[in-house]
């Protein structure tokens, strides 16, 4: 059976909050200072290349679209 996630993201929240105490429950202090340091990081990495891929296809798109009413 495959999990259904809502689509505000709920189960994804739930997931994510459970993964963390998970984690949480075998590091100190320290550690969990730089993992969430890290993870804020990468997280917004993973958001500027979304980002920039969503761009890059909205252009690609209107290229496409561009050349078909040249045709």
């Amino acid at each position: 059976m495959e999990p259904q996630f809502h689509q505000n993201g709920e189960s994804i929240n739930i997931i994510a909050a459970a993964m963390a105490n998970i984690i949480a429950e075998k590091l100190d202090i320290q550690e969990l200072a730089v993992l969430s340091t890290f993870l804020s990081v990468v997280s917004a990495s993973l958001g500027n290349i979304a980002s920039f891929r969503a761009l890059e296809q909205s252009r690609l798109e209107e290229n496409q679209k561009l050349e078909t009413e040249v045709v």
